[in-house]
This record gives structure tokens, sequence and C-alpha cells, in this order.
């Protein structure tokens, strides 16, 4: 019995390591990263001054109700990644470093391809048309590197998310409050790697066929990958 809720104490403490990495690189590279591009792109367009980009933000602008709604959008979407990648880590390819890169070009691409609508405003309105797409590339991949970064150097054995008094460490879950509308889809993950760990673990005939999450990981990446030089084409032709 002691074991089981030591699996789920230490599920719970990898849970908050992450919370913490996605709120890291959701404010530095999601919200700052955000509006130092939304700048650049104001000043490449003095004309668009006044005009809404895609995602509602009015160009030239820079307000506290702006501001904050880019934090919270930003906070919502990391952590629902962090919840992603909590749940493919134990088929990512790599360690440490390589581990880092592999993840920032494999979901770095997949969000960037996600992000990017080559019919919207801000890649048919804004000049010159490589700029906003090469921001929207720019910020996923580098929010992933510093996400992950974070979050394998907290995941490691001997951090001190995985080591410090629990009392400590788990009030940082309530981080996850600020996934927002996100939760509706990280609670039911999150609950569903807590029941696992309660029970001992996923059984080891599962665990035998990493290689197949793998595979779908390459295959997700490597169609993001096509439809971004697809967007990439479409919009410098």
């Amino acid at each position: 019995m002691a074991g089981r809720r030591d699996a789920v104490v230490l599920l719970l403490r990898r849970v908050a390591a992450a919370g913490c990495a996605a709120a890291v690189a959701g404010v530095l590279v999601g919200a700052l990263g955000g509006r130092l591009a939304m700048h650049a792109l104001a000043v490449a367009n003095p004309d668009a001054t006044g005009a809404r980009s895609d995602d509602g933000f009015v160009i030239g602008q820079v307000t506290a109700g702006g501001t904050l709604q880019l934090v919270a959008a930003s906070l919502q979407l990391t952590l629902l990644g962090a919840t992603v990648y909590l749940l493919v880590r134990p088929v990512l390819l790599g360690t440490g470093v390589r581990r880092v890169l592999l993840s920032a070009l494999g979901f770095g691409v997949t969000a960037a391809a996600v992000l990017i609508d080559p019919d919207g405003f801000d890649f048919t309105g804004l000049d010159p048309p490589w700029l906003p797409m090469l921001l929207f590339v720019l910020l996923p991949v580098g929010l992933v590197v510093v996400f992950a970064a974070l979050a394998e150097r907290w995941l490691a054995d001997g951090s001190w998310f995985l080591t410090a008094p629990a009392v400590r460490v788990l009030p940082l879950l309530v981080l996850w409050v600020a996934a927002g509308a996100a939760l509706l889809l990280a609670v039911p993950v999150l609950l569903v790697a807590v029941a696992v760990a309660a029970a001992g673990g996923l059984p080891h005939a599962v665990t035998r066929f990493r290689w197949v999450g793998r595979l779908a990981l390459v295959t997700v990446a490597a169609l993001a990958a096509l439809d971004l030089v697809s967007d990439a084409a479409r919009l410098l032709a």
C-alpha cells in the first residue's frame, strides 16, 4: 500500500515540476516573446495600427487587458502542452540535450503548423510575408526548448521537485489552475495517470511497444512539417 502511495506522490511531484516549467516557458517565451513579436509586426506595418490580429489583439496597442489576455492564453496553451509532454514522455527519443532538441523540432513544428493560417490576416495583411511566418515558427520552437530543458532538469532523479518534502512541492500543483478551460482535458489525463500509478504502473506488455508511440509521434511531426512547408510555399509564392 505504501508503495502505491509513494508512486502517486512521485507522479504528483512530476506534474508539479512540469507545471512550473510550463509556467516559466509560457510567461517568458509565450507572453513576453509573443508581445515582442507583435511589436515587431506593428513596427513593420504602421498602416495596420488599430487592426485586429487573428487572435483578437489590436496591432500597435499595448494595454494591460491585452497583456493579461496574452499571458493567460500562453499559460493555458503551455500547460496543455505540458500535459501532452508528460503523457508521451516515456516514448520520447533521446535524453538530455538531444531530447530537448528533438522535442523542440517535433512539438514546436507541429504547434507552428497549427498556428499558421495562410488565409489569416496575420499572414495576408502584414508585410513582409516571411516575417509573421518566421515569428510563428520561432515562438513555439523556442517555447518548447525552454519548457523541455526545464522539465527534463526538474524531472530528473535528485532534483528539488523529486526530493524536497512533499508539503513544499505539492502546493505548486495550484499552478495548473492557470490552465483554465484546458483543465477539461488535462484533469482527466492526469487522473488516469494517477490511477495507473496507484495500480502499480503500466503492464509490462504495454511498455514493450514504445516504438509504436514513437512511430506515431514521428508521423505527426512529419505531417506537420509537410503542412508547414506547403503553407510557406503558398505565402511566399
